[in-house]
């Protein structure tokens, strides 16, 4: 069996994101065009059809990726996709910005712990 790194360094979309901040649109046809189609299909099964994907470069080599996958093609008009990328730019700090308070450490004494508001909880809803 393959190991998840070997997998990694194989996956087009991961080798995307390890060097841009920018979204990448992805589908079936950018895995089967870099040979990775086998990696396609195991993801398929798990009902991946298309989507976006960003990876947000954080100090000390760290990474926030974020994607969301949807049933129909992406938009093939320039404005279109363009506007769907810049939203998912925003949705991408976001997530980010909500990840991290939910994930640091634990409160300060006398602190009470972060929570998400309320349109954070609705755009974490619309991602599943």
């Amino acid at each position: 069996m393959t190991c998840c790194r070997e997998i990694g360094k194989r996956d087009p979309l991961l080798q995307r994101l390890k060097r841009s901040s920018l979204p990448v649109a992805y589908d079936q046809a950018m895995y089967v065009r870099e040979q990775a189609a086998d990696l396609w299909d195991v993801q398929a099964a798990y009902g991946y059809k298309t989507g976006l994907a960003m990876s947000l470069h954080l100090p000390r080599n760290k990474h926030f990726i974020i994607g969301v996958d949807r049933e129909s093609a992406l938009p093939r008009g320039e404005t279109s996709l363009g506007r769907l990328m810049a939203d998912f730019q925003f949705l991408a700090l976001y997530a980010h910005a909500a990840a991290l308070r939910l994930l640091s450490v634990g409160p300060v004494d006398g602190e009470t712990p972060p929570r998400l508001t309320q349109r954070e909880v609705e755009i974490l809803k619309w991602t599943a």
